[in-house]
């Protein structure tokens, strides 16, 4: 079963399991689940399960709390800022398309020949119409940097194929199969084993995040003083024009679809 919590989907089940009473709800704090038994004082004749907002501006708070007072003062200062519409969307990204802008704007904003993300990081979809800058912080909700690496061909390949199913590209396109990685780049020319080129990722993958092997090949590191998610705001302020999905995907991986 579905839910809507918050603006976001959450799967959670509800029911019984063997005779058992249960409700999972949904993730990362956003429900909370309830179950309440019809108990006689010898057995339970009933049970009703529900999923309950935990937001904590879904919360009652009796007037005058202060915590309540201080959090209602900060969201009202914020609101100027994450209401400020940073560009337009001709219709809906989500998936690909997201991770196609996100990628772009990486290897925009650095030069890079190629650019690296996962798309664990990406949060949420763009809606069609205005997006605002609040739109672009749940996109993007870390406050990851980026990093600049020249690798090989070679090690570029290794590097993809240690989580092919995480690869989201900018600049190639390849594949991943039992045979090993292929990537060439835009125009289709091979990426060749022996030329070097300058990748763009996240400070998370960099060190580590999400299991990616091989950045330590790499030279001529460059930690930037520059978030992702201003990057990509950037990418969509300087469009000028309402945007639309690059939907194609740009790295195959036996389990990406």
């Amino acid at each position: 079963m579905d839910a809507i919590v918050g603006g976001h989907t959450h799967q959670f089940v509800s029911g019984t399991v063997a005779g058992i009473p249960l409700v999972v709800a949904g993730s990362s704090a956003r429900a909370l689940g309830r179950i309440v038994l019809d108990w006689d004082g010898r057995q339970v004749r009933a049970a009703r399960t529900e999923l309950v907002r935990a937001w904590a501006d879904s919360l009652p708070a009796r007037t005058g709390d202060p915590i309540a007072a201080y959090a209602d003062s900060l969201e009202n200062a914020i609101a100027p800022r994450v209401a400020r519409v940073v560009g337009e969307a001709a219709t809906l990204f989500r998936g690909d398309g997201l991770a196609n802008l996100v990628t772009d704007a990486m290897r925009h904003a650095t030069g890079a020949d190629v650019a690296l993300t996962n798309p664990g990081g990406i949060r949420r979809d763009i809606p069609a119409g205005p997006i605002t800058a609040g739109i672009v912080f749940e996109l993007i909700p870390f406050e990851n940097s980026l990093v600049t690496v020249r690798l090989t061909g070679a090690e570029l390949r290794a590097l993809f194929g240690s989580r092919p199913e995480k690869v989201r590209l900018s600049g190639m396109r390849g594949r991943a199969a039992e045979s090993g990685v292929t990537l060439a780049h835009q125009d289709g020319t091979p990426v060749r084993d022996d030329s070097t080129y300058v990748l763009v990722t996240t400070n998370f993958l960099f060190t580590g995040g999400d299991g990616f092997l091989g950045f330590e090949a790499g030279e001529d590191v460059r930690y930037w003083d520059l978030l992702l998610r201003a990057a990509v705001e950037k990418e969509i302020a300087g469009a000028g024009r309402p945007l639309v999905p690059d939907a194609g995907r740009r790295f195959e991986a036996p389990s990406s679809r």
